[in-house]
């Protein structure tokens, strides 16, 4: 007992080594302490669990190893706010994936009757950017997003898929601009491809421009930072942009920087034109039919608002994802909690 009391001091903020754990991702130090008789539900001077740290700051590993050893998955902190309040409100969607896979309840509701789920986006309306990078960050998802814009063949089963970071800053523009997404694939008998991924849920006519700068960008990032993927003559894989675009106006922003900007009075200059294109795979007009066994569609059929195509992505996201995948516990409850 005196032993368990001692693992529960803590700081001027009430902060315990437990806190401290969660905090920084270290799921070994949280199975021992709990091991040891660390309380698992202490609260800091804000009420905030080990759990709510683990939420807040993305630790996927704190929050199994924390739900493992049997903390409260629900516990509110002073201000009425659960785990997956945290998770949500900080964009944290491995988090929230995490505890939804672990049983964390997202129908709680804040004071101001806010739900986790309210923060990430129903069927019948597009989630915020940020979702969309993280469940197409799964390889299973971002096969099935690669091949609703290549020939499938393009993007055979056996190909490895793996994202990578970089932040494809464009000086050109008034502003900064990040990259949604970079994706590699890597097929076992050809050079790999990457993948340039925006989700834009309105038209951008400056997109060509944009995609233009990113790939200049994704360059420098793949030679500093994955050597791996440079070929024997130090060439970069070939880039595709890729624009998902699930607003309800069609796309009509030019595709090619090359009609962003006037062509060459004078015949020398020709051959240095250069441009740039990109696909763009409208989710609004997709033909259904024509992606049988794909999780990417059926995930962009629950947003459609229709609710016999939502109880179809639901059936098929059920026996597509595999049964311990989090990301099939966030989809799936995400879905049947979306009448909220």
């Amino acid at each position: 007992a005196s032993a368990g009391a001692g693992l529960d001091a803590g700081d001027r903020n009430g902060r315990t080594a437990l806190h401290y754990a969660a905090r920084y991702g270290n799921a070994a130090a949280i199975e021992a302490l709990a091991s040891a008789g660390a309380g698992l539900d202490a609260g800091d001077r804000n009420g905030r669990t080990a759990l709510h740290y683990a939420a807040r700051y993305g630790n996927a590993a704190s929050i199994e190893a924390l739900a493992s050893a049997g903390a409260g998955l629900d516990a509110a902190d002073n201000r009425g706010f659960s785990p997956l309040h945290y998770a949500a409100r900080n964009e944290n969607y491995a988090a929230f994936a995490a505890l939804v896979g672990c049983g964390a309840n997202p129908a709680l509701k804040d004071p101001r009757d806010r739900t986790p789920l309210r923060m990430l986006g129903r069927p019948g309306r597009y989630p915020h950017d940020a979702i969309a990078r993280f469940v197409f960050g799964y390889p299973v998802m971002a096969r099935g997003l690669l091949r609703t814009v290549l020939p499938a063949d393009l993007v055979p089963e056996d190909a490895a898929i793996r994202r990578i970071d970089g932040e494809l800053v464009s000086h050109s523009l008034s502003r900064a601009l990040r990259s949604d997404m970079i994706l590699v694939l890597e097929p076992q008998d050809s050079e790999p491809l990457s993948f340039i991924v925006e989700f834009q849920s309105a038209v951008d006519r400056a997109m060509a421009e944009r995609m233009a700068s990113y790939r200049i960008e994704l360059r420098r990032t793949i030679r500093r930072n994955h050597k791996d993927l440079l070929d024997a003559d130090d060439r970069v894989p070939f880039t595709v942009p890729v624009v998902v675009h699930t607003g309800a106006d069609a796309w009509n922003a030019a595709d090619d920087a090359e009609r962003l900007i006037a062509p060459p009075k004078h015949a020398f200059l020709e051959p240095y034109r250069t441009p740039a294109r990109y696909v763009v795979h409208d989710v609004q007009r997709m033909d259904y039919s024509a992606y049988q066994d794909n999780p990417a569609a059926a995930y962009f059929r629950l947003h459609q608002g229709d609710p016999a195509d939502t109880l179809r992505a639901c059936e098929e996201l059920d026996r597509l994802l595999p049964v311990d995948e989090p990301l099939r516990h966030l989809l799936l409850t995400m879905t049947a909690l979306g009448s909220e």
